[in-house]
Protein backbone atom coordinates (compact mmCIF):
# COMPACT_ATOMS: atom_id res chain seq x y z
CA UNK A 1 0.00 0.00 0.00
CA UNK A 2 1.49 3.22 -0.84
CA UNK A 3 2.20 5.98 1.75
CA UNK A 4 1.73 9.71 0.39
CA UNK A 5 3.59 12.68 2.47
CA UNK A 6 2.29 15.80 1.49
CA UNK A 7 4.02 19.32 2.55
CA UNK A 8 1.80 21.90 1.09
CA UNK A 9 2.47 25.01 2.72
CA UNK A 10 6.34 24.50 3.10
CA UNK A 11 9.80 22.94 2.44
CA UNK A 12 10.59 19.39 3.50
CA UNK A 13 13.91 18.48 4.84
CA UNK A 14 15.19 15.16 6.14
CA UNK A 15 18.37 16.01 8.40
CA UNK A 16 20.68 12.91 9.90
CA UNK A 17 24.03 13.63 11.73
CA UNK A 18 27.03 15.31 10.16
CA UNK A 19 28.66 12.57 7.57
CA UNK A 20 25.59 10.32 8.21
CA UNK A 21 24.08 8.60 5.05
CA UNK A 22 20.21 8.84 3.88
CA UNK A 23 19.24 5.80 2.18
CA UNK A 24 16.45 5.13 -0.38
CA UNK A 25 15.96 1.07 0.26
CA UNK A 26 13.39 -0.36 -2.23
CA UNK A 27 13.93 -3.64 -0.79
CA UNK A 28 14.99 -7.08 -2.26
CA UNK A 29 13.34 -6.75 -5.66
CA UNK A 30 14.99 -3.54 -7.75
CA UNK A 31 12.71 -0.85 -7.70
CA UNK A 32 12.76 2.99 -8.50
CA UNK A 33 13.43 6.11 -6.98
CA UNK A 34 11.73 8.63 -8.80
CA UNK A 35 12.22 12.46 -8.59
CA UNK A 36 9.88 14.21 -10.44
CA UNK A 37 11.60 17.76 -10.61
CA UNK A 38 15.31 18.91 -10.65
CA UNK A 39 18.03 16.83 -9.06
CA UNK A 40 20.75 19.11 -7.53
CA UNK A 41 24.21 17.47 -5.88
CA UNK A 42 25.88 19.66 -4.07
CA UNK A 43 28.96 16.95 -3.13
CA UNK A 44 32.04 16.99 -4.66
CA UNK A 45 31.93 13.56 -5.92
CA UNK A 46 28.42 11.96 -7.34
CA UNK A 47 28.44 7.99 -7.57
CA UNK A 48 26.81 6.16 -9.82
CA UNK A 49 26.81 2.01 -9.59
CA UNK A 50 24.50 0.93 -12.46
CA UNK A 51 25.44 -0.25 -15.92
CA UNK A 52 23.45 1.45 -17.91
CA UNK A 53 22.35 5.39 -17.81
CA UNK A 54 19.98 6.59 -19.83
CA UNK A 55 20.02 10.32 -20.39
CA UNK A 56 17.48 12.17 -22.83
CA UNK A 57 19.56 15.70 -22.68
CA UNK A 58 21.03 16.49 -26.47
CA UNK A 59 24.03 17.92 -24.27
CA UNK A 60 25.89 17.29 -21.68
CA UNK A 61 26.96 20.35 -19.95
CA UNK A 62 30.85 19.51 -18.51
CA UNK A 63 32.47 22.05 -16.08
CA UNK A 64 29.62 24.55 -15.78
CA UNK A 65 29.89 27.52 -13.67
CA UNK A 66 33.41 27.96 -15.26
CA UNK A 67 34.78 31.81 -14.34
CA UNK A 68 36.62 33.91 -16.66
CA UNK A 69 38.03 33.13 -20.14
CA UNK A 70 38.38 29.28 -21.10
CA UNK A 71 38.97 26.33 -18.61
CA UNK A 72 41.31 27.67 -15.24
CA UNK A 73 44.81 25.88 -14.42
CA UNK A 74 43.00 24.66 -11.57
CA UNK A 75 41.90 21.97 -13.37
CA UNK A 76 44.47 21.86 -15.80
CA UNK A 77 43.03 23.56 -18.79
CA UNK A 78 41.24 20.28 -19.94
CA UNK A 79 37.50 19.17 -19.15
CA UNK A 80 36.46 15.71 -20.70
CA UNK A 81 34.93 12.07 -20.08
CA UNK A 82 37.67 9.59 -18.30
CA UNK A 83 37.31 5.83 -19.04
CA UNK A 84 38.34 3.29 -16.11
CA UNK A 85 40.49 0.50 -17.86
CA UNK A 86 41.09 -1.47 -14.90
CA UNK A 87 44.92 -2.40 -14.88
CA UNK A 88 45.84 -0.45 -17.76
CA UNK A 89 46.00 3.55 -17.76
CA UNK A 90 43.05 4.90 -18.26
CA UNK A 91 41.52 6.78 -21.11
CA UNK A 92 40.28 10.59 -21.90
CA UNK A 93 38.08 12.39 -24.32
CA UNK A 94 39.36 15.84 -23.26
CA UNK A 95 38.88 19.19 -24.80
CA UNK A 96 42.41 21.10 -23.96
CA UNK A 97 42.14 24.68 -23.53
CA UNK A 98 46.02 25.65 -23.86
CA UNK A 99 46.42 23.92 -27.76
CA UNK A 100 46.44 27.10 -30.60
CA UNK A 101 45.34 25.96 -34.31
CA UNK A 102 45.54 28.02 -37.45
CA UNK A 103 44.42 26.14 -40.58
CA UNK A 104 42.84 27.87 -43.72
CA UNK A 105 43.34 31.56 -42.77
CA UNK A 106 41.25 30.85 -39.28
CA UNK A 107 42.78 30.45 -35.81
CA UNK A 108 42.05 29.95 -32.46
CA UNK A 109 42.30 28.61 -29.00
CA UNK A 110 41.39 24.90 -27.42
CA UNK A 111 41.00 21.66 -29.21
CA UNK A 112 39.50 17.87 -28.77
CA UNK A 113 41.70 14.66 -28.64
CA UNK A 114 42.13 11.79 -26.66
CA UNK A 115 44.48 10.52 -24.82
CA UNK A 116 45.87 7.79 -21.81
CA UNK A 117 46.53 9.41 -18.63
CA UNK A 118 50.33 8.20 -18.84
CA UNK A 119 50.48 11.02 -21.58
CA UNK A 120 50.37 8.68 -24.92
CA UNK A 121 48.18 10.18 -27.34
CA UNK A 122 45.50 8.34 -29.16
CA UNK A 123 44.91 7.77 -32.90
CA UNK A 124 40.78 7.84 -34.28
CA UNK A 125 39.47 4.82 -35.38
CA UNK A 126 36.63 6.14 -38.11
CA UNK A 127 36.02 5.57 -41.99
CA UNK A 128 35.52 9.16 -42.77
CA UNK A 129 35.64 12.78 -41.79
CA UNK A 130 32.94 14.82 -43.38
CA UNK A 131 34.60 18.34 -43.60
CA UNK A 132 31.22 19.67 -44.81
CA UNK A 133 33.78 22.11 -46.89
CA UNK A 134 38.04 22.62 -47.30
CA UNK A 135 39.50 20.37 -45.32
CA UNK A 136 43.11 21.71 -43.72
CA UNK A 137 45.51 19.00 -42.23
CA UNK A 138 48.65 20.91 -39.75
CA UNK A 139 51.34 18.36 -39.03
CA UNK A 140 53.83 21.44 -37.56
CA UNK A 141 56.94 19.65 -38.62
CA UNK A 142 56.10 16.29 -39.14
CA UNK A 143 54.11 14.65 -41.76
CA UNK A 144 51.30 13.01 -43.42
CA UNK A 145 51.75 9.23 -43.31
CA UNK A 146 50.46 5.70 -44.62
CA UNK A 147 53.42 4.18 -42.26
CA UNK A 148 52.42 0.37 -41.38
CA UNK A 149 49.79 0.20 -44.21
CA UNK A 150 50.48 -2.92 -46.38
CA UNK A 151 51.45 -1.96 -50.01
CA UNK A 152 49.42 1.34 -49.69
CA UNK A 153 50.40 2.42 -53.42
CA UNK A 154 49.23 -1.03 -54.72
CA UNK A 155 45.79 0.63 -54.36
CA UNK A 156 46.38 4.02 -56.46
CA UNK A 157 47.95 2.13 -59.76
CA UNK A 158 47.41 -1.01 -61.45
CA UNK A 159 50.54 -2.92 -60.52
CA UNK A 160 52.34 -6.38 -61.54
CA UNK A 161 54.78 -8.10 -59.50
CA UNK A 162 55.71 -4.96 -57.73
CA UNK A 163 56.11 -2.90 -60.92
CA UNK A 164 53.54 -0.72 -62.36
CA UNK A 165 51.60 -2.20 -65.53
CA UNK A 166 49.23 -1.01 -67.78
CA UNK A 167 46.04 -3.38 -68.81
CA UNK A 168 44.71 -3.72 -71.47
CA UNK A 169 42.23 -0.73 -70.66
CA UNK A 170 45.51 1.30 -71.01
CA UNK A 171 44.52 3.18 -67.25
CA UNK A 172 46.69 2.70 -64.48
CA UNK A 173 44.96 4.63 -61.92
CA UNK A 174 42.68 2.51 -59.92
CA UNK A 175 40.29 5.49 -58.24
CA UNK A 176 40.31 9.24 -59.87
CA UNK A 177 39.73 10.46 -56.04
CA UNK A 178 43.03 8.50 -54.51
CA UNK A 179 45.61 9.92 -52.61
CA UNK A 180 48.84 8.54 -53.80
CA UNK A 181 51.41 8.34 -51.11
CA UNK A 182 55.41 8.88 -51.92
CA UNK A 183 56.77 5.42 -53.69
CA UNK A 184 53.12 5.65 -55.70
CA UNK A 185 54.45 9.36 -57.57
CA UNK A 186 58.28 7.63 -57.22
CA UNK A 187 56.66 4.51 -58.93
CA UNK A 188 54.41 6.54 -61.54
CA UNK A 189 57.35 8.73 -62.75
CA UNK A 190 59.33 5.96 -63.15
CA UNK A 191 56.66 3.74 -65.27
CA UNK A 192 56.23 7.00 -66.85
CA UNK A 193 60.03 7.37 -67.80
CA UNK A 194 59.78 3.36 -68.72
CA UNK A 195 57.42 3.55 -71.56
CA UNK A 196 57.63 7.25 -72.71
CA UNK A 197 54.90 8.19 -72.99
CA UNK A 198 55.61 11.73 -74.78
CA UNK A 199 57.66 12.12 -77.76
CA UNK A 200 58.19 15.69 -77.84
CA UNK A 201 60.23 17.80 -75.41
CA UNK A 202 59.27 21.55 -76.19
CA UNK A 203 59.02 25.50 -74.97
CA UNK A 204 57.19 27.66 -77.11
CA UNK A 205 58.33 27.16 -80.88
CA UNK A 206 61.57 25.15 -80.11
CA UNK A 207 61.34 21.80 -79.30
CA UNK A 208 63.23 18.29 -79.56
CA UNK A 209 60.70 15.24 -81.37
CA UNK A 210 60.84 11.81 -81.98
CA UNK A 211 59.63 10.44 -84.86
CA UNK A 212 59.24 6.55 -85.00
CA UNK A 213 56.71 4.57 -86.79
CA UNK A 214 57.98 1.12 -86.98
CA UNK A 215 57.56 -1.01 -83.51
CA UNK A 216 58.84 -4.12 -82.02
CA UNK A 217 55.52 -6.07 -80.61
CA UNK A 218 55.87 -6.78 -77.04
CA UNK A 219 52.63 -8.75 -76.13
CA UNK A 220 49.77 -10.45 -77.39
CA UNK A 221 47.44 -9.13 -75.21
CA UNK A 222 43.93 -10.40 -75.88
CA UNK A 223 41.79 -11.76 -79.07
CA UNK A 224 38.41 -10.88 -79.53
CA UNK A 225 35.37 -13.05 -78.57
CA UNK A 226 33.83 -12.73 -82.54
CA UNK A 227 37.44 -13.11 -83.45
CA UNK A 228 37.96 -10.30 -85.54
CA UNK A 229 39.92 -7.92 -83.49
CA UNK A 230 43.44 -8.57 -81.23
CA UNK A 231 44.76 -6.35 -79.06
CA UNK A 232 48.93 -5.71 -78.98
CA UNK A 233 51.14 -4.23 -77.04
CA UNK A 234 54.11 -2.37 -78.19
CA UNK A 235 57.67 -1.75 -76.90
CA UNK A 236 57.29 2.05 -75.89
CA UNK A 237 54.50 3.79 -77.03
CA UNK A 238 53.49 3.95 -80.54
CA UNK A 239 52.34 6.82 -81.95
CA UNK A 240 49.41 5.41 -84.08
CA UNK A 241 46.45 6.87 -84.69
CA UNK A 242 42.81 5.54 -85.09
CA UNK A 243 43.13 6.25 -88.95
CA UNK A 244 46.15 4.58 -89.70
CA UNK A 245 47.14 1.34 -91.50
CA UNK A 246 50.11 -0.95 -90.51
CA UNK A 247 52.01 -3.88 -91.85
CA UNK A 248 52.17 -6.46 -89.25
CA UNK A 249 55.39 -8.91 -89.89
CA UNK A 250 57.28 -11.61 -87.53
CA UNK A 251 55.02 -12.61 -85.21
CA UNK A 252 55.76 -16.16 -84.38
CA UNK A 253 53.18 -18.73 -82.16
CA UNK A 254 54.22 -22.31 -83.43
CA UNK A 255 51.71 -22.77 -85.84
CA UNK A 256 49.08 -21.01 -83.37
CA UNK A 257 46.48 -18.54 -85.26
CA UNK A 258 48.12 -15.86 -83.36
CA UNK A 259 50.30 -15.85 -86.34
CA UNK A 260 47.14 -14.41 -88.19
CA UNK A 261 48.34 -11.15 -87.42
CA UNK A 262 51.00 -11.04 -89.98
CA UNK A 263 49.55 -9.18 -93.02
CA UNK A 264 49.63 -5.63 -94.73
CA UNK A 265 47.48 -2.83 -94.79
CA UNK A 266 45.76 -3.97 -91.33
CA UNK A 267 43.11 -1.11 -89.79
CA UNK A 268 43.74 0.27 -86.44
CA UNK A 269 40.35 -0.27 -84.62
CA UNK A 270 41.13 1.55 -81.46
CA UNK A 271 43.83 3.51 -80.15
CA UNK A 272 43.70 1.78 -76.36
CA UNK A 273 46.83 3.52 -75.01
CA UNK A 274 50.15 4.91 -76.00
CA UNK A 275 51.40 1.12 -75.89
CA UNK A 276 48.15 -0.40 -76.25
CA UNK A 277 46.08 -0.90 -79.51
CA UNK A 278 43.60 -2.86 -81.18
CA UNK A 279 44.15 -4.84 -84.87
CA UNK A 280 41.32 -5.84 -87.65
CA UNK A 281 43.17 -9.10 -87.33
CA UNK A 282 40.96 -12.43 -87.38
CA UNK A 283 43.27 -14.74 -84.47
CA UNK A 284 39.95 -16.93 -84.06
CA UNK A 285 41.27 -20.20 -81.67
CA UNK A 286 44.28 -18.22 -81.15
CA UNK A 287 45.80 -18.45 -77.32
CA UNK A 288 47.90 -15.53 -76.70
CA UNK A 289 50.45 -17.87 -74.29
CA UNK A 290 50.89 -19.39 -77.84
CA UNK A 291 52.75 -15.73 -78.57
CA UNK A 292 56.42 -16.73 -79.13
CA UNK A 293 57.49 -13.14 -78.92
CA UNK A 294 59.21 -11.04 -81.68
CA UNK A 295 56.97 -9.19 -84.96
CA UNK A 296 57.13 -5.89 -85.98
CA UNK A 297 54.02 -2.88 -86.21
CA UNK A 298 55.18 -0.75 -88.89
CA UNK A 299 53.04 2.05 -90.26
CA UNK A 300 52.08 1.82 -94.04
CA UNK A 301 53.84 4.28 -95.85
CA UNK A 302 56.21 5.01 -92.43
CA UNK A 303 59.28 7.19 -93.07
CA UNK A 304 63.15 6.74 -91.17
CA UNK A 305 63.34 7.00 -87.31
CA UNK A 306 64.30 10.20 -86.35
CA UNK A 307 65.26 12.49 -83.65
CA UNK A 308 64.61 16.23 -84.54
CA UNK A 309 65.35 19.45 -83.21
CA UNK A 310 63.37 22.42 -84.07
CA UNK A 311 64.63 26.28 -83.01
CA UNK A 312 62.41 29.39 -83.37
CA UNK A 313 59.85 26.78 -85.60
CA UNK A 314 62.62 25.46 -88.08
CA UNK A 315 64.15 22.38 -88.28
CA UNK A 316 67.96 22.56 -87.06
CA UNK A 317 68.85 19.03 -87.07
CA UNK A 318 68.02 15.62 -87.39
CA UNK A 319 69.14 12.54 -86.30
CA UNK A 320 68.89 8.97 -87.89
CA UNK A 321 70.20 6.00 -87.50
CA UNK A 322 73.00 6.16 -90.16
CA UNK A 323 73.07 9.93 -90.37
CA UNK A 324 73.44 13.45 -89.37
CA UNK A 325 71.60 16.71 -90.76
CA UNK A 326 72.39 19.91 -89.26
CA UNK A 327 70.81 22.81 -90.88
CA UNK A 328 72.16 22.34 -94.85
CA UNK A 329 75.00 19.98 -93.81
CA UNK A 330 74.58 15.93 -93.95
CA UNK A 331 76.78 13.78 -92.34
CA UNK A 332 76.45 9.85 -93.47
CA UNK A 333 79.10 7.77 -92.32
CA UNK A 334 81.73 9.53 -93.09
CA UNK A 335 80.79 11.54 -95.78
CA UNK A 336 80.08 15.56 -95.32
CA UNK A 337 77.25 17.09 -97.95
CA UNK A 338 74.99 19.01 -98.74
CA UNK A 339 71.54 18.22 -97.70
CA UNK A 340 70.04 19.22 -100.82
CA UNK A 341 71.75 19.26 -104.57
CA UNK A 342 73.08 21.84 -106.55
CA UNK A 343 74.57 23.71 -102.86
CA UNK A 344 78.03 24.62 -101.92
CA UNK A 345 79.78 22.88 -99.29
CA UNK A 346 82.05 25.56 -97.38
CA UNK A 347 84.92 25.00 -95.52
CA UNK A 348 85.84 28.36 -94.10
CA UNK A 349 88.61 29.39 -91.25
CA UNK A 350 87.44 33.76 -90.81
CA UNK A 351 90.96 35.87 -90.10
CA UNK A 352 93.81 34.53 -90.34
CA UNK A 353 93.25 30.91 -90.45
CA UNK A 354 93.67 28.87 -93.05
CA UNK A 355 91.68 25.74 -94.16
CA UNK A 356 94.80 22.87 -93.76
CA UNK A 357 94.56 19.07 -94.80
CA UNK A 358 96.96 17.06 -92.72
CA UNK A 359 96.53 14.11 -95.04
CA UNK A 360 96.51 13.11 -98.64
CA UNK A 361 93.58 15.12 -100.80
CA UNK A 362 91.72 12.82 -103.26
CA UNK A 363 90.21 14.27 -106.00
CA UNK A 364 88.12 11.25 -108.31
CA UNK A 365 87.27 11.84 -111.22
CA UNK A 366 84.20 10.80 -111.80
CA UNK A 367 81.96 13.48 -111.23
CA UNK A 368 78.96 12.87 -108.31
CA UNK A 369 76.12 11.33 -108.85
CA UNK A 370 74.23 14.47 -108.60
CA UNK A 371 76.58 16.34 -111.17
CA UNK A 372 74.87 16.66 -114.39
CA UNK A 373 78.34 17.51 -116.29
CA UNK A 374 81.86 16.77 -116.13
CA UNK A 375 83.35 20.09 -116.41
CA UNK A 376 81.60 22.53 -113.77
CA UNK A 377 80.63 25.80 -114.47
CA UNK A 378 82.44 28.76 -114.29
CA UNK A 379 83.12 30.65 -110.58
CA UNK A 380 81.81 33.89 -109.62
CA UNK A 381 85.26 34.05 -107.90
CA UNK A 382 88.10 32.72 -108.13
CA UNK A 383 89.19 29.34 -109.64
CA UNK A 384 87.69 25.85 -109.33
CA UNK A 385 89.62 22.69 -109.58
CA UNK A 386 88.32 19.50 -110.54
CA UNK A 387 89.91 16.21 -111.89
CA UNK A 388 88.44 13.58 -114.88
CA UNK A 389 90.83 11.58 -117.98
CA UNK A 390 94.46 12.71 -118.13
CA UNK A 391 95.00 14.70 -121.80
CA UNK A 392 97.41 16.88 -123.05
CA UNK A 393 98.94 17.72 -119.46
CA UNK A 394 99.24 14.56 -118.25
CA UNK A 395 97.86 14.92 -114.81
CA UNK A 396 94.14 15.03 -115.10
CA UNK A 397 94.21 17.97 -112.60
CA UNK A 398 91.82 20.75 -114.19
CA UNK A 399 90.97 24.26 -113.86
CA UNK A 400 87.90 26.91 -114.47
CA UNK A 401 88.24 30.39 -113.35
CA UNK A 402 86.01 33.24 -112.77
CA UNK A 403 87.49 35.13 -116.38
CA UNK A 404 85.63 31.32 -117.91
CA UNK A 405 88.74 30.19 -119.03
CA UNK A 406 89.95 26.28 -118.11
CA UNK A 407 92.12 23.90 -118.90
CA UNK A 408 94.30 21.10 -117.64
CA UNK A 409 97.53 21.77 -115.31
CA UNK A 410 100.53 20.16 -117.25
CA UNK A 411 102.83 17.24 -115.43
CA UNK A 412 107.17 18.37 -115.12
CA UNK A 413 107.75 16.37 -117.80
CA UNK A 414 105.45 17.48 -120.61
CA UNK A 415 106.24 21.29 -119.68
CA UNK A 416 109.91 20.30 -120.02
CA UNK A 417 108.73 18.89 -123.70
CA UNK A 418 106.83 21.26 -124.79
CA UNK A 419 109.15 24.20 -123.75
CA UNK A 420 112.25 22.41 -126.18
CA UNK A 421 109.39 21.72 -128.85
CA UNK A 422 108.07 25.53 -128.99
Amino acid sequence: MSRVLNIYNSNYKIAVQDGGNITLDTGDLVGNVIVTGNLEVKGTTTTVESTEVTIADNIILLSEGTQGSGLPSSVGFKSGIQIDRGSLPDAEWVFDEQISWNLGGTSGLGTFYARTLDGQKLPINTPGIVAQGDFYVNTGNGVISVTNTADYEEKIWTYDGGVIQSPISGNVVIDDDNIPNAKAVVDYVNFIVRGRVANTIAEGDTSVSVVDEEHTIDEVASVSSDGETTVIQTQGPHGFTITDTVDIFGVSGNGDNIENLNGFNIDIVEVISPTFLRVRADTTGGDTTAYLGGGTVRKVGYVDSEVRITIQGDTAARFFDDRLEVADVKIQNNVISTEASNQDLVLSAPGAGAVKIKDILEIPKTPHEDDAATDPLAPSNGIKLYAKTARTGDVGLYYTNEDNTSGELISKNRALLFGMLF
